[in-house]
């Protein structure tokens, strides 16, 4: 199993109400450091911090 395929697996075990924490997370990743942060981002990663 690839590391993408177990990235998915685990994917299918996160309750929905922690889903928005993913998505924030995911968008940082991608984020490319010339790139600023949509509020959407920014506000997933202030409720991270939280």
């Amino acid at each position: 199993m690839s590391e993408r395929e177990r990235v998915y697996q685990l994917l299918d075990t996160v309750p929905d109400s922690k889903i928005s924490y993913l998505i924030g997370y995911i968008q940082g990743l991608t984020i490319d450091n010339e790139e600023i942060p949509n509020e959407e981002t920014i506000a997933a990663m202030e409720e991270l911090e939280n």
